[in-house]
């Protein structure tokens, strides 16, 4: 959500100066195909729960939502072009947090049909199956958990090289942050 860039550049700017290579897209998101350029966004504008509702996936004709427009980025070829790119003789991981509000259906199947997957070390995913049994996208969703978890207890049973470690996670506690973190 573009209303949070501020505060997020500022945790950005606090890890990178602790030694952390952070990067935080603010006013992006993100897709599963080649499409470029921006792409309406829509938040349900209610403060109190600091937007909680933002979305690239409209749904319904619902006039209270408020329109804004990010930039669309294909995540797979980020994550191929420019993270698998980065000089892997450093110590550190990569770690990508998921919360991308409907889309999570095409980009984690791009991320794993492209291999891309195989190149973050920990990925953090708000699977939002809520809506498994209320709408077709949600069976899908629990399809698509179920094949990377499948895929993530072969790899590491036959202790295969690119295990994959993925948690779920449905972390809002962000939105009351004072932005303590981290200390260095």
């Amino acid at each position: 959500n573009p209303r949070f860039e501020k505060r997020l550049k500022e945790l950005e700017s606090k890890y990178n100066r602790c030694g952390y290579r952070v990067k935080i897209f603010t006013k992006t998101a993100v897709s599963a195909f080649t499409q470029k350029g921006g792409m309406d966004f829509w938040s349900d504008g209610q403060e109190e729960s600091n937007e909680l509702g933002g979305t690239i996936v409209k749904v319904g004709q619902n006039p209270s939502l408020n329109k804004g427009s990010v930039d669309l980025i294909r995540l797979s070829d980020l994550v191929l072009n420019q993270v698998n790119k980065r000089n892997k003789s450093e110590d550190g991981v990569v770690l990508l947090k998921m919360d991308i509000e409907g889309s999570e259906l095409e980009v984690l199947t791009d991320l794993l049909l492209t291999g891309a997957l195989s190149t973050i070390n920990l990925t953090f995913v708000e699977w939002h199956l809520q809506f498994k049994d209320k709408i077709p996208r949600g069976r899908d969703m629990n399809k698509v958990k179920s094949l990377i978890e499948n895929t993530k207890d072969i790899s590491q049973k036959y202790r295969l090289k690119d295990a994959l470690h993925i948690l779920d996670m449905d972390d809002e506690t962000y939105y009351d942050s004072d932005f303590s973190l981290p200390q260095c």
